[in-house]
């Protein structure tokens, strides 16, 4: 089942419970689960999920984010790294005859700068110790 909110649509999941006299509503990272009395209509959980809306879409979008900032990060172009409570992209660059990588942070983002005969495979182990050596130092 789902209900629209402005330009958002929320999916959610209906159970009935004979123990439930008041609607509940749980939002967790699988989804949004409503459990309702048997005796009440669609349309007052429908109401009641509706003055419910923005609180439900800011709890999925807390989740989102802390996926997104457990995931864990490869260190490849375009990826966004946490730097003093901001994220930051990352642009790897590849250069011939560079014999240790390096690791900055220039005008809004870091750069380093790595081998060609790097593989992207490898970047993580080779570029997240300098990133924390760098963010001991400054951070």
């Amino acid at each position: 089942m789902q209900i629209e909110f402005g330009q958002s649509v929320i999916p959610y999941t209906l159970q009935r419970s004979n123990k439930r006299q008041t609607l509940s509503i749980q939002v967790s990272a699988q989804g949004v689960e409503v459990i309702a009395p048997i005796d009440a209509t669609i349309q007052d959980i429908e109401s009641k999920l509706l003055k419910k809306a923005t609180w439900i879409l800011q709890k999925q979008a807390d989740f989102d984010e802390m996926i997104e900032y457990n995931t864990p990060r490869q260190f490849r172009s375009g990826e966004k790294l946490p730097y003093l409570g901001r994220q930051y992209r990352l642009k790897v660059i590849t250069e011939p005859n560079i014999e240790n990588a390096s690791f900055s942070y220039k005008q809004g983002k870091f750069i380093a700068t790595v081998s060609e005969d790097i593989t992207p495979e490898q970047y993580r182990n080779l570029l997240y110790p300098l990133y924390k050596q760098w963010i001991m130092e400054r951070g």
